[in-house]
């Protein structure tokens, strides 16, 4: 996610803070990838790096709130991973706070399973084949890879199992 995300047209900014931010890091709307929501997804990680603030104390404060609400669901089989960062920016003016957040979330799975299903149909009608047919007769790759594929999805559905171990 990247909030606030404002086009080079829009001249009209309005003052942002910490808790702003956050909330809108939060929200479904703001990710950049989309994919379904459900009750068991988690998060595996987060990163969120801000620029603009000026009082840590007000980001920490932050943090703890959003700790507090419950809003943050993390996998249960380990601590929750939750990191934050003030990314010191001379260019960004201290009355707007901006925020990227990286975040490893069990959802990918829902995300990679649809390009899956995608690259599935493509495959079975041997769609854009031509082109690794004229350097490599061999085409055993595709299927190795796809196994890759749906271990990593396999993986990211174990993950949110209480009983998942990391290996």
């Amino acid at each position: 996610s990247y909030t606030p995300f404002i086009s080079p047209e829009n001249r009209i900014l309005r003052k942002s803070n910490c808790s702003d931010i956050m909330q809108r890091l939060l929200l479904h709307k703001t990710k950049m990838a989309s994919f379904e929501l459900s009750k068991t997804q988690s998060i595996i990680s987060a990163l969120n790096i801000f620029s603009g603030v000026e009082n840590p104390s007000e980001l920490q404060t932050t943090i703890i709130r959003t700790f507090d609400k419950d809003t943050l669901k993390f996998v249960p089989w380990m601590p929750p991973s939750f990191h934050a960062v003030i990314a010191p920016n001379p260019t960004i003016s201290h009355n707007r706070v901006s925020a990227l957040s990286l975040t490893n979330t069990t959802a990918t799975a829902n995300l990679i399973k649809k390009i899956s299903e995608q690259y599935d149909k493509l495959k079975k009608r041997n769609a854009f084949i031509d082109m690794y047919k004229r350097f490599n007769e061999d085409l055993s790759m595709f299927d190795e890879s796809r196994e890759v594929v749906q271990n990593v999805i396999n993986e990211y559905e174990n993950a949110e199992l209480a009983s998942y171990t990391f290996n």
